[in-house]
Parts: C-alpha cells; sequence; structure tokens
C-alpha cells in the first residue's frame, strides 16, 4: 500500500507542474484487479484456479497531435500488484503473486502519430500441483543424475516473468482508422517448460530463458461508452534451458515462433465533467511452438499462456 501511494503521489507531481504545458484531458485511473493465468507448458501440473485479487493504477495522456515535436506528451504509466486472498495461511499459495509495470514516453511527433519507447516488466509467481512424478533439473544440475523428483500430489512453486522493450507508432484513434499502435520490441521470457531430451526422462521440467522480436498492431480507444479494444503479434527468436546438464544444441532446434492476441472490452461512464467510472475486461493468449523440433532426440513442448483479468474503478480528467 505504501508503494501504491508514492505511485499516485509522483503521478500528481507530474500533472501540477505540467498540466499548463500539455493538452488537457490526461486521465488517472486506479481499480479492484482480479486476475487469472494458465500455463500450457506444464501438462504434468494441474492449473491452479483460485484467482488473484489486488489493484491497478493507469495514467493515460492526452496524445497531443499539434502541440510540439519533441516530447509532446506527458509519459504513460501503469503499476499493478495481485496476490492471493482467503487461503490458508499454511498454504504455499499464499506466495502466489503478480507485479507488473509499464511506462512510455512520446520521443517526437510525426504528423499525426507520435514516435514513443516503452518498457514493461510483469513477474507471475504460482503454486501448481503435480499429476504425476516429475523429473526436474535445475541451474545448476550438471549430469543427467542430478535430478530432483516432484512427486505426485506435491506442490511446486514457478514464476513467469516477461521484459520488453521497444518502440511504436501512435496514431490517433478514429472510426474509419481503428488502428493505434504499430509496434516493434523485444521479449524477453524466462518460464518453466517441460521437453523430452535424448538422455532425459520424457517430460522432464526445465528453466528456460526465451529471446524474442516482435512485431505487432493494437486498436485502443478509452472514451465514454463500449470500447472493444485488440491487439495481434508475430514474433520469432530462439529459447535456452537454463541447466549446465543440457549441452547446446544447433540453432535450428532453439529456434520459436510465438503468436499472440489479446481483446479488450471497456465501459466508461461519465459521473460528471471531472470523474468516471470503468470496467475492463481482458483476455491475452500468447502461443510459442518450437521452429523445427527433434522428436527423437530434442523437443520442447508447446507452449501457451492465457491471461484473463476483469477491473473495476474510478478515473479522474484533469
Amino acid at each position: 500500500m505504501k508503494r501504491f501511494c508514492q505511485y499516485c503521489f509522483f503521478i500528481t507531481l507530474l500533472l501540477v507542474f505540467n498540466g499548463k504545458t500539455y493538452a488537457t484531458q490526461n486521465t488517472l485511473g486506479c481499480a479492484i484487479n482480479s486476475e487469472y493465468q494458465s500455463f500450457g507448458s506444464l501438462p504434468s501440473f494441474n492449473d491452479n484456479k483460485k484467482p488473484l485479487i489486488g489493484y491497478f493504477c493507469e495514467f493515460l495522456p492526452k496524445r497531443s497531435t499539434f502541440l510540439g515535436n519533441w516530447f509532446p506528451t506527458l509519459p504513460q504509466v501503469s503499476f499493478s500488484k495481485s496476490e492471493q486472498l482467503l487461503i490458508n495461511d499454511n498454504s504455499s499459495e499464499a506466495d502466489d503473486y503478480n507485479q507488473s509495470w509499464y511506462i512510455d514516453l512520446a520521443i517526437k511527433r510525426l504528423g499525426d502519430s507520435q514516435l514513443v519507447m516503452h518498457a514493461k516488466h510483469s513477474k507471475w509467481q504460482h503454486t501448481l500441483s503435480a499429476n504425476e512424478a516429475t523429473s526436474f533439473y535445475s541451474r545448476s544440475a550438471s549430469t543427467a543424475q542430478d535430478v530432483i523428483t516432484i512427486q505426485k500430489d506435491q506442490q511446486a512453486r514457478l514464476s513467469y516473468t516477461l521484459k520488453a522493450i521497444g518502440a511504436s507508432l501512435v496514431f490517433p484513434y478514429r472510426l474509419h482508422q481503428p488502428l493505434t499502435r504499430l509496434t516493434l520490441q523485444r521479449l524477453i521470457i524466462t518460464q518453466a517448460i517441460q521437453a523430452n531430451i535424448e538422455g532425459f526422462p520424457d517430460n522432464s521440467l526445465y528453466n528456460t530463458e526465451t529471446d524474442l522480436i516482435e512485431i505487432g498492431i493494437d486498436s485502443h480507444s478509452y472514451n465514454k461508452g463500449l470500447n472493444i479494444n485488440w491487439g495481434i503479434a508475430l514474433a520469432a527468436g530462439s529459447i535456452d534451458i537454463d541447466s549446465a546438464a543440457i549441452s547446446q544444441n544447433d540453432d535450428d532446434l532453439n529456434e520459436i515462433l510465438s503468436l499472440y492476441g489479446g481483446l479488450e472490452l471497456h465501459y466508461q461512464y461519465k459521473i460528471n465533467k471531472r470523474w468516471f467510472a470503468f470496467s475492463r475486461w481482458q483476455s491475452k493468449v500468447r502461443y510459442s511452438q518450437q521452429g523445427k523440433p527433434d522428436k527423437l532426440k530434442y523437443e520442447l513442448g508447446e507452449v501457451y499462456k492465457v491471461t484473463h483479468a476483469l477491473k473495476l474503478g474510478l478515473g479522474l480528467r484533469f
């Protein structure tokens, strides 16, 4: 809560000292946030069906199409944190959480569009239950005999981390031209997946790091009433297994192709000139597949991650 208040105070200072310089109708909104993620890279584990509950805050600047060529708009900032509630304190699920932040800065105005640099970080820690005995090879494992066995019905705490940095062209939303963003970014994803590797038990569990270059398009608007937002992206890159027990493979075997799709329903109700209420439902899917698997010697499991989130909150216009 202390950090949450610090973020709100920081954003308020930005508004006070810069409000006369930039276009009006910037918005600051905060909401109660409920979210759930499903990980398809782990067939030997049962999903944790319990959602996380927390808060979400976002500052959306007015995207100026006429004020200044350089740094024409205030930064866009968002932060969220969610965790498990209403569970037994002795359960390892009490440590489950998701924390993420996003920031972008408009560098230059290009006609009606803006060149924007952005960065994002998200970490999800979750506790899953094994539905069968599974071999786990950690970073410190140096041979096939250095294995940790996760027994059936045993709980395992796993994490998923996404880091992103990139650039976008941002366009004003128009009914006849719904495209609002064209993005090129680098993603680094660390997660646990299962794989079949020669010399190791089938469906063994490994920590991995995936490095992707992604290009995507989005359509987003946050006007009064119902807004239907969407985004799609295609990425390619490589994956590395974070264990000394696994020898280096040909680059062809470590190629990864990834698809992303997102749908968002945002409803905004105007209370008065300054205040508004909003609800936002989001569903996101990321699917990744090994480019050229060797089913006899080196086959990585297909990876998909599905995220659902619901936000209910209040906002203020400046």
